[in-house]
């Protein structure tokens, strides 16, 4: 277990130095300008734990592997969970220190006071914990069965929206701070949610081994293993698959996008929200992810540069649209008002959508934290009310995004067609 926390550490050690960075630069921005408020101080808990760091390295198929070492399930699982819970919450706090220390001595206007910092690692603590028990719900690999179908499309769609759990418990703390019986509640549940991640960290194991052998006991347990591990059937495969998948992911996570936002409206009394458009942002990019550690296979197909290059810009693309169609169509049916943009807005949202998924094919998806925070930043700082402008910045955008997707696929070695295969262009 020791080995399996010092191996994440060194590897994400980057990732964990820029985040650090990044947070005691939000910390200081937010003593003196109020709207980097809502970035602070645990945004990046989720980045730094189990949603990017951890949720990558899963997904890589680290932990698939693991399962063959003299070292149970449980002990692997638990590790994960120090580095996907734990790491986050001390190095925030640490990071919130160094601000409050580095900004003391210009008495800013909105200073942070000290009990921050307990608050700040519990709620980090709480924010990690949960988002680590959907983690373990979620499969890899397309499911059969309409059960499993609805059990891993929500479970990714709640696991990609908790990117947006620190500002959510932002909005909590602002208009519900007071009231003692919700906040406790509140707090109850994301602590037996925290407990459950935990009893049920192997789960993130042995989900992922690469060769699942079968528990020993009744033909029907043996059964079952061996159909979990059947290749599943489908009459639909190559990119329509690939497209039909993404499409169902971002469907979950539309649906949990709406039951959020209207949390938002009835609870918190929020009507609108720049959250929506972060989060529009988040749907377009997350379920098409999961297809980019294949773009390399997908050179050797019979497909031109500029064919693959477009089906990739497309896809981020075709899951904003659905998300923004269906959350327009409850907005019509309920008048709530948090699914109001400009259109301009949702023009550059796009467009910074499908140049974060350009930058990820062409540096891999660890490029992802950085190029994510950026985006909600231009987003949030990036004027839309010049129009002419806006549209031209988005058009700009989206050029450049097929022109880094068509550059990387031609002239990286990782993306290059192997000798002899039936690739074009």
């Amino acid at each position: 277990m020791k080995h399996i926390v010092l191996d994440c550490l060194r590897r994400w050690a980057w990732v964990y130095i820029a985040g650090f960075i990044l947070a005691v630069g939000m910390n200081f921005l937010a003593a003196f300008f109020l709207p980097f408020g809502v970035f602070t101080p645990y945004f990046l808990a989720p980045m730094l734990g189990p949603l990017f760091v951890l949720g990558f390295d899963l997904m890589r198929g680290a932990a698939g592997v693991t399962i063959a070492l003299p070292v149970s399930a449980r002990k692997v699982g638990v590790g994960y969970w120090i580095v996907g819970v734990c790491v986050p919450a001390v190095l925030l706090s640490l990071a919130l220190v160094v601000a409050t220390i580095v900004v003391w001595p210009f008495n800013p206007p909105i200073p942070s006071s000290w009990d921050q910092v307990a608050s700040t690692f519990i709620i980090s603590f709480l924010i990690c914990g949960c988002i680590f028990f959907v983690l373990t719900f979620l499969k890899v690999g397309p499911q059969e069965g309409l059960w499993n179908n609805i059990t891993a499309g929500l479970a990714g769609a709640l696991w990609g929206l908790g990117a947006f759990a620190g500002i959510a418990v932002k909005y909590l703390l602002d208009f519900r701070k007071h009231d003692a019986v919700t906040m406790t509640s509140v707090v109850c549940v994301a602590l037996v949610f925290t407990v459950l991640g935990f009893l049920r960290c192997d789960e993130a194991v042995r989900s992922r081994a690469r060769n699942r052998i079968a528990r020993q006991g009744s033909p029907r347990t043996s059964a079952t293993a061996t159909a979990e591990t059947a290749p599943p059937v489908s009459g639909v495969s190559g990119f329509p698959y690939m497209f039909l998948e993404s499409l169902k992911f971002t469907l979950g996570m539309t649906a949990v996008l709406i039951v959020t936002c209207g949390f938002l409206r009835f609870f918190l009394q929020v009507r609108s929200s720049p959250v929506f458009l972060y989060t529009l942002l988040f749907c377009a990019l997350l379920p098409s992810m999961r297809y980019m550690p294949g773009v390399r296979h997908m050179r050797a197909l019979p497909l031109s540069v500029n064919g693959l290059a477009f089906a990739l810009f497309l896809l981020p693309l075709v899951n904003f649209c659905l998300c923004l169609a269906l959350s327009l169509a409850v907005e019509a049916l309920t008048a709530s008002g948090i699914f109001k943009a400009a259109p301009a807005a949702l023009l550059l949202g796009a467009a910074i959508a499908s140049l974060i998924s350009a930058m990820i094919v062409r540096f891999g998806p660890k490029f992802l934290p950085v190029v994510f925070v950026v985006g909600i930043m231009a987003l949030r700082e990036l004027p839309t009310d010049l129009l002419l402008a806006s549209y031209a910045a988005s058009t700009a955008l989206m050029i450049t995004a097929f022109a880094i997707l068509r550059s990387s696929l031609r002239s990286s070695n990782l993306y290059r067609a192997p000798a002899g295969s039936f690739a074009a262009g």
